[in-house]
């Protein structure tokens, strides 16, 4: 389906997100369980929980466009330093990025298979969250076109 709507790449990284098994985002401690905590973990969680909420803001209340918008740029960042601190900037595991990386490509290559070649257009579509949050809904939800 995000193939034909124009985000294939989205298609691919909710796929590769929904099929791995864990999600890449790390559990964030909202509450102290003891009162002589580390402030600067506290923070630093804050920080965290703030910068996914910022990111939400972006691309719709959607867990799963949020997935995509986070594999996507962490994708397109350059060197390792880039990535790892862009990891903990919003509490994700690099083991389950690096997991859902390989995903994609085995998905892609079987969607090419398939005959759904990568063409100049295949993700024209690619920066519309709410296109992107459409083919979500009719290929997690397909009762729910009718409506």
């Amino acid at each position: 389906m995000g193939s034909l709507l124009g985000c294939r790449s989205a298609a691919l990284a909710v796929a590769a997100g929904l099929s791995a098994g864990k999600s890449p985002f790390l559990r964030i401690d909202t509450f102290s369980r003891q009162h002589d905590e580390d402030s600067k973990e506290e923070y630093r969680n804050k920080l965290i929980l703030e910068a996914r909420e910022k990111m939400f803001e972006t691309v719709g209340n959607s867990d799963h466009t949020m997935l995509v918008a986070v594999f996507t740029e962490w994708d397109n960042l350059g060197g390792g330093g880039s990535k790892r601190k862009y990891l903990e900037s919003l509490g994700l595991s690099p083991n389950g990025m690096q997991n859902m990386k390989k995903l994609v490509r085995q998905l892609d290559s079987s969607l090419v298979g398939a005959g759904f070649h990568h063409t100049n257009n295949s993700n024209i579509n690619g920066k519309s969250w709410r296109i992107i949050r459409s083919f979500i809904v009719s290929a997690l939800a397909p009762t729910q076109l009718a409506r």
